[in-house]
């Protein structure tokens, strides 16, 4: 989510254009390596295609190859809306909604910077793609803005809040402490974010000195 964040401030809400050879996505004029198109959503029929599922592209589009990854770690795992090519997403309440999510938990196994989308066929469908493109910003460990994103992050995975909270603070490398109610980490540069788990299933977070409930 934070590296999303950080695509999203680098793209803009500007017209996209790919080129799925070159494996590029540019938009308002910066063009972003690394791209893979990850696959379409429909907006008639509320489905899920995946790129290398699609006949007008296939597994061996350079744009399209690295979609294997995803697709091994979902026969691997028995996850079959990422080994599955097409998927029907009407049962969900938002199936766009649901398409944006599924796309971002794939970037997530791919790394890189995160999932962009634009409307295709007079708005009927939607493309999404993920860019890894090494000129894009690093994510850094900030304990104010960690508590907000973290407190995001909960509520999106509300059966996964310690495992939200204690993988956000070790990928940044922070000296976890834990207890029963709380998590407690401090960054390599010494920032501290101390988070309270609570009976009703909120969290609380506090950083420097200053605390935020969500």
């Amino acid at each position: 989510m934070q590296r999303q964040n950080l695509l999203n401030e680098a793209v803009g809400e500007v017209h996209i254009a790919f080129d799925v050879d070159a494996r590029t996505l540019t938009a308002g004029g910066r063009t972003f390596h690394g791209m893979t198109f990850l696959g379409s959503f429909s907006h008639l029929s509320d489905t899920w295609l995946w790129a290398w599922a699609n006949p007008h592209f296939g597994e061996s589009v350079p744009a399209v190859a690295p979609l294997a990854a995803v697709r091994e770690h979902g026969e691997r795992h028995a996850v079959p809306e990422l080994a599955a090519g097409r998927l029907d997403l009407s049962g969900f309440p938002e199936p766009h909604q649901a398409a944006t999510t599924m796309a971002i938990a794939a970037a997530a196994l791919l790394g890189g910077g995160g999932v962009q989308s634009c409307r295709v066929n007079d708005g009927k469908g939607s493309f999404y793609f993920h860019v890894d493109d090494p000129a894009l910003p690093k994510p850094e460990f900030d304990p104010l803005s960690a508590t907000r994103l973290m407190m995001t992050a909960a509520e999106v995975f509300p059966t996964e809040q310690r495992r939200v909270v204690s993988g956000y603070l070790a990928h940044h490398g922070c000296r976890i402490r834990e207890s029963e109610e709380v998590v407690e980490g401090i960054s390599p540069q010494g920032g501290q974010v101390t988070v309270a788990f609570t009976p009703d299933g909120l969290i609380k977070a506090t950083s420097a000195g200053r605390a935020t409930a969500g």
